[in-house]
Order: C-alpha cells, then structure tokens, then sequence
C-alpha cells in the first residue's frame, strides 16, 4: 500500500549528521516526524537530548506542530558507553552556540520505560506504517523489542545508519553505531521477524554523500541565521573529518539522513536510486572484532543500501532546508568572533580618525529580517531574530561565511536594530532605537587579522 506521507520515528544521538537527519525528517513533503528518542552515542545522553532538544527549537518553529522528544537509553545493554568528541566535539554539537530549547523531554530523564511505553504506543496507533529510524547505538530499538517483542509485527520498516559492508570506523572493521552495543545489533540483526523489514545503511553508501564545498555554498546562500548555523555545522564536521580520516578531504559524509531519505524509495513514493543486495547478518560481540557484521547472501534476509542517487539527495535536502529557512529561526551565536577553517583575512586602508559613515543598504528579497550592505571586498549581514544581535560577516568575492560575532541584548525589547559600518572605520555599531543599550563594537587596524575585538557596552537611559 503506497501512503502520501510516511509516519517516522526517529531515534537519534545528536551528532552533525543527526542534525540533518532531523532536518530532513520535519521539512520533507513526504514525511511526517512523529516523535524523536535519544541514546548515547556521539556523546553522553544528557548531551544528545540537549542537543535533540535544541535543534529541534530551531528547525521545527511552527507553533501548531510538536514533536515530542524523549530521552532513551544512557548506557548499552551489556557495557558502557562510548562517545566520539574528536568527530563532533565534547558535547555533541561542536561548531556553534546552541540555542536553548523551547520544549522538554516528555519523559523524565532517566525514566527509560516511559519512552519505551510512548514508542510501543506509537507503533500501535501506526500499525503496519510506521518507520523506525535508529541512526546512533541500537539500545533503545532492543530495549523496545526485549519489553514488547509485538512490536516487531506493528513496524513496516526499520531503517539502520550502521555498519560496513567494505569498510569501518573503528576498531577491526566496525562501524561506530553498531560497535557502541553490538549486543543489541546483533539481537535485532538475527531476529527472524524484524530481518526482512531492516534496511541497512552502511558506511559504504554514506561516504558517498559527502558535503563538499559546493554543498555548503548551496547550504549558505541567502545567508539566513539558520543557514549559517548549518553551515557552521558542516564546516566544524569537515574539519574533524579531515584530521582524523584523511581520506575525506572533499568534506564530510552525511551518514544519518540517508536512513531516512532511503524510506522514500521503501514506501513506493520516489526513486532515490537504491542500490542493495540482501543479506543475513550477525555481529561479533566480543574480541577483537567486536562490532563487526558478517554479512551471508540471503534473499529473505535484510537490505543493505550500496548506493543512492546522491545529486538528487542534496537537492531534496536543500528543499527541505528552504523550507524550514521560512520560518526564520532565531539562533544565538559565540561572544567572540570565530574564524571557520582558521582562515584570516587582512583589513587593509584603516585610519583611526576616518570618518564614521553609514553605507548604502540593499535588503535581500529573499529575507526581509536581515540586509546586506556592501563595503569595498565585504559583505556584512546584520541579523536581528527576537532579541539576539548578530553579525555576519561574508566574502564578497566567493560569498563564504569565515567570521561571526553575537551578542546578546539584555533589554529584550530591541526589535529594530539597523547595522552602521564602515569599511575601515575604528568602530561598527549596532543600533538598536528602542533598546537601552547601545552596543558598540570596537576594532583596531588588525581586528580582522587577530579575530579578536572588544566589545563594550554603554547604557543609556530611555
């Protein structure tokens, strides 16, 4: 039976690629997020709830719709958790300034029954549609299973970013999910029910959709906060990549919306181009190879994804990007400025005693909440979401973000802040009319080499 949109659970470790596995569920045409877990994985729980919490504060803005988060399982069946900070960071999310989340958990955090009761719930009023999509550690999915073994029948697919049918990330031949609790893998690996609606997304397809710099100029334009925040994102993820696997010079692999993307294709609505064989599949708990999956051919057995049609991917993607860039989404920056990918760029001409002009303002009539105003080789972005105050700084030339600068406006009231710069003048101020608070950001000649500036902050009275 073919449905006009597919009811997904999402069960996630918030992670990068999470990040876009999140975007893509609540912005594409053809899905519907119905609820979204967390695990340990990427980082500790406490972490990737926050981190869930967060950016769903940002890409799900729209007041009639909510998606509930619950906090899964903080550890793995049989040993302890293992995180991955040197590819996202301490706490999940390197690269950005979270924003505080707008919503909580539904569940206390700690009381993993009360998810695993929602999930069962969910499965049940979505009986034989449902989507689960495990992108972190298996531990939620097994727990699920262990508590209400029913649950198996009520799913139509089980959707899986893990494993390597070719290659691995960790250890001899393992991939980082799968390894995290390979008890858990291996249960629902070699469950007789649950193989024939697996579908495997390995590491042999994900690195294949890899976010180049093409693709994080098609992530940026427009320049809106959310884009930059992804973009942000992306950057801090490639970087990682390159240092530890330097293979991946192009950029990162954006493994867990392909879990998801692969669901169009499984429920009859779009041909994503899958690639797959079926297999028999185990995983080895224990010894030196634990993590990894044997794989035996096997025409009952589950799917594993080999290839997708990746152009058509990140063109799907940027849709639903555009899509939730309408809903302007406030976001909050670092204090200081930030350079991405320790690129330094010279501001050359500057006087002290320069006079202190305001430049002609072009808006961008593809978002009114924010102009662009050209200065010689520069553009500047001054964003104003609610009370937050934003620079974005962007080369003229190859419209590349490379620095940031934020701050935060005590007052709450300043809705009508204008950006007034000049190209090498000794300050750039950020007025805000009916705000308190006048806040000024000084620089020296050298401000753009050193990244650093000074900001001040003068009260004046009403």
């Amino acid at each position: 039976m073919t449905i006009s949109k597919i009811p997904v659970w999402l069960d996630c470790d918030p992670g990068h690629d999470d990040t876009v596995a999140l975007l893509l569920a609540l912005h594409h045409p053809s899905i519907d997020l119905i609820g979204v877990s967390t695990t340990h994985g990427n980082a500790s729980l406490k972490n990737t709830t926050h981190n869930a919490l967060s950016m769903m504060s940002v890409f799900n803005r729209d007041p009639n719709r909510k998606v509930p988060v619950y906090a899964g399982c903080i550890s793995p069946l049989t040993r302890q958790p293992n995180y991955a900070p040197g590819i996202h960071g301490a706490n999940g999310l390197g690269g950005i300034e979270l924003p505080e989340p707008t919503q909580t958990t539904e569940n206390e955090f700690g009381d993993e029954e009360a998810f695993l009761d929602a999930l069962y719930e969910a499965t049940k009023k979505y009986k034989g549609q449902l989507a689960l999509v495990p992108v972190g550690p298996l531990t939620n999915a097994a727990r699920l299973f262990r508590k209400y073994p029913d649950a198996r029948e009520n799913i139509k697919v089980l959707s899986i970013m893990g494993g390597g049918y070719n290659i691995g990330n960790i250890g001899d031949g393992a991939e980082f999910n799968i390894y995290d609790d390979a008890t858990a893998a291996n249960e629902i690996f070699t469950d007789l029910i649950l193989a024939p609606k697996t579908v495997l997304v390995p590491l042999d397809v994900t690195h294949t959709v890899i976010c180049t710099d093409e693709i994080q100029d098609r992530i940026l334009e427009g320049g809106s906060p959310l884009r930059v925040m992804l973009k942000d994102l992306m950057t801090f993820f490639a970087d990682t990549y390159k240092k530890q696997q330097t293979q991946f010079a192009l950029g990162a692999p954006v493994h867990d919306p392909v879990a998801v993307y692969v669901l169009l294709e499984e429920y009859g609505i779009d041909n994503v181009g899958i690639k797959a064989q079926k297999y028999a599949m185990s995983v080895i708990e224990q010894g030196p190879q634990e993590g990894k999956i044997l794989f035996t051919p096997d025409e009952n057995g589950s799917k594993v994804v080999f290839g997708i049609n990746v152009p058509k991917f990140w063109d799907d993607l940027l849709a639903a990007l555009a899509k939730a860039d309408k809903q302007q989404t406030a976001l909050k920056g670092p204090e200081t400025l930030s350079t991405a990918r320790g690129e330094t760029e010279r501001d050359s001409g500057c006087t002290d005693n320069e006079a202190f002009t305001e430049p002609r303002v072009r808006t961008s009539s593809q978002s009114p909440d924010y102009a662009v105003r050209r200065v010689g080789e520069e553009a500047w972005r001054g964003v104003r979401p609610m009370c937050l105050r934003y620079v974005y700084i962007l080369s003229g030339n190859t419209n590349r973000f490379y620095r940031q600068v934020s701050r935060r406006c005590p007052c709450n009231v300043c809705l009508s802040a204008r950006l007034i710069l000049a190209p090498s003048a000794k300050a750039v101020r950020l007025e805000a009319p009916d705000c308190r608070e006048d806040l000024r950001l000084e620089r020296s000649c050298a401000w753009l080499e050193d990244a650093s500036l000074t900001m001040e902050s003068a009260k004046k009275g009403r």
